[in-house]
């Protein structure tokens, strides 16, 4: 079990014109880089596209790296749930459906089942990504991946972590249904509307 954890990535990346597209962020500052990864999905397969790898970046810095990126405020981001406070303060610069990710019991392992389940095509240009897929890998004991080369790995866990069992992979529930079968919201958050109910 012990060795690369991805091994059978593709790096013909022509997406799916009719792809859905949303994105995992990771954040970073001094030793460990935030990173950004776009992610297009349609049906069982996805493309990956890394957007931003870089140390010493405030909030407002990676506010302005995403719109450089060429991401709308409107734009769906799964972030890491363990930080709230940098979730919430990129909301109130408008990137209003900036959301936690799902994380769950063992969200790591399951995360990276999921990516196994699926078809992934990687953009060959995406240099620290392919570093990433290249050098991910166990820990001795083979239960955990060990803790570097994962920066872009912990953005597309968290980018794929509310793909299924629509709702129930939400931190928040609204009185009718928004997310498609495969777990995507329906349509943006409209931040005037308080349909939103904290579980």
């Amino acid at each position: 079990m012990l060795g690369r954890i991805f091994k059978h990535w593709s790096f013909e990346y022509s997406p799916d014109p009719e792809a859905q597209v949303f994105y995992g962020l990771d954040f970073g500052f001094s030793n460990d880089p935030s990173a950004l990864v776009e992610i297009k999905k349609k049906g069982n397969k996805i493309w990956i596209k890394e957007l931003l790898y870089e140390t010493g970046l405030t909030n407002e810095d990676i506010s302005v790296m995403l719109e450089k990126a060429g991401l709308k405020k409107t734009s769906i981001i799964y972030a890491d749930s363990a930080e709230p406070k940098s979730i919430e303060e990129l909301n109130r610069m408008g990137w209003r459906n900036l959301q936690k990710c799902y994380k769950g019991p063992d969200s790591i392992r399951n995360g990276i089942n999921k990516l196994h389940q699926l078809e992934v095509f990687c953009d060959p240009s995406s240099k620290n990504l392919v570093d990433e897929y290249n050098l991910y890998s166990w820990d001795k004991t083979g239960e955990r991946p060990e803790d570097q080369h994962n920066h872009l790995m912990d953005a597309l866990r968290y980018g794929v972590s509310k793909m299924e069992n629509n709702a129930s992979y939400g931190f928040y529930s609204r009185k009718r249904k928004t997310l498609d079968e495969e777990g995507l919201p329906l349509e943006p958050i409209d931040p005037t509307k308080k349909l939103y109910t904290y579980k």
